[in-house]
C-alpha cells in the first residue's frame, strides 16, 4: 500500500513539474508503466491533460478524460438505476405562512 502511494506520488510530482508531458514521457521518466498511469486516470486520480492521456469509456468506447464512463453513458446509467434506488421519505417543512394556513384550515373545519 505504501509502495503504491509512492508510485502515484512520483507520477503526480513529475506532472506538477511538467503538466503537458505525454503518457510515454511520464512513464519513461518515472519508471511507472503506461498501463498503471492509465489506471490512475480511470480511477479519477489523474485527469487527462491531452488526447494521449484519455481512456476509453467502458460502455461505448468514446474517449474520457477521467473515470470509467463518458458523461452520456453515466447519465444513462443513472436513469436506469434510479428506479432501483430507495426513495427517501421527506418530512414536510412548512414556512410560517403555510403553518398558519394549515392551522386556520383545521380551525374552520370545526
Amino acid at each position: 500500500m505504501e509502495e503504491e502511494r509512492a508510485i502515484f506520488e512520483s507520477v503526480k510530482d513529475f506532472l506538477r513539474k511538467r503538466p503537458r508531458a505525454s503518457v510515454i514521457e511520464v512513464s519513461e521518466q518515472t519508471g511507472v508503466p503506461v498501463s498503471k498511469i492509465r489506471e490512475y486516470v480511470r480511477e479519477g486520480r489523474l485527469v487527462a491533460a491531452s488526447d494521449d492521456w484519455k481512456v476509453a469509456c467502458e460502455r461505448c468506447g468514446r474517449e474520457v478524460e477521467r473515470g470509467r464512463y463518458c458523461p452520456d453513458c453515466l447519465a444513462e446509467l443513472e436513469r436506469e438505476l434510479a428506479p432501483a434506488r430507495p426513495v427517501e421519505k421527506r418530512e414536510m417543512v412548512y414556512t410560517p405562512r403555510e403553518r398558519m394556513k394549515v392551522h386556520w384550515d383545521r380551525f374552520r373545519r370545526r
